[in-house]
């Protein structure tokens, strides 16, 4: 078993989060993807800016990686009662995209690409629009009905001017977390932003991402919440303050 071979990795990550609730939360997440025999407690309120982790400002320059149709910008601009700075989005898929930019949120840039460690083009699989995902990100849930591929444009944040004063960064990029974290670490060790990351899509993502934060040594304080109850543990967020 994966878990098993990486005991150890584990516990340093549980003995580096914030809070008891996070230390309970991974440990019973770790538990239920191994055996399904544990559930974690659900979190509750806003999966991206909970109020007891998330402080907004009115200066935040919010970069929002899988930003989809709009939700979670519409999300923040009732929280900062549309007083920020900027937001930058991204969607590489191209329903998704029409009807973000149609959307015309106030002082946003839309981009039509995905995020990455790189600039390229990779192959997009557009199944569904709430699980769209980029060929090469790793993926180890079976919630994917493709129903076409195309090829998307696909940038590195570092390389995004409109990112350079980011304060605020969220990822729900089914799979390509990592590499897109890589992409911007540059700009994550000059800015030092929030971050707000899913870590739900692979076994390997539940360690490698908050090891590869802690790894940047940026004093990062992790938290992690779980919002949804049900076979797959989805819609699990790991927050760096």
């Amino acid at each position: 078993m994966y878990f098993e071979k990486n005991e150890g990795r584990i516990q340093a990550i549980i003995e580096a989060l914030a809070d008891k609730q996070s230390k309970r939360v991974y440990k019973d997440l770790i538990q239920l993807r191994s055996t399904l025999d544990a559930w974690p407690n659900q979190s509750h309120g806003s999966q991206y800016f909970p109020t007891d982790i998330i402080h907004l400002t009115q200066k935040e320059c919010f970069v929002d990686c899988g930003a989809y149709t709009g939700d979670t910008i519409e999300e923040f601009l009732n929280l900062t009662q549309k007083n920020y700075k900027r937001i930058v989005a991204f969607d590489p898929d191209p329903y998704n995209f029409s009807v973000l930019k149609a959307k015309k949120f106030p002082n946003c840039t839309c981009i039509k690409s995905g995020v990455w460690n790189k600039e390229d083009t990779l192959t997009f699989y557009t199944g569904n629009s709430l699980c769209s995902k980029l060929e090469q990100a790793q993926v180890s849930r079976g919630l994917y009905s493709v129903q076409e591929s195309i090829q998307v444009h696909v940038v590195a944040i570092d390389s995004c001017p409109e990112c350079a004063e980011m304060t605020f960064l969220k990822m729900d990029i089914e799979g390509a977390e990592l590499n897109a974290l890589k992409g911007a670490e540059k700009t994550i060790r000059k800015n030092r932003p929030t971050l707000a990351i899913c870590i739900y899509h692979s076994d390997q993502d539940m360690i490698d991402i908050p090891e590869w934060i802690l790894s940047l040594k940026l004093d990062y304080k992790l938290y992690v919440r779980h919002y949804s109850f049900g076979l797959y543990p989805d819609e699990t967020v790991l927050y760096a303050i």
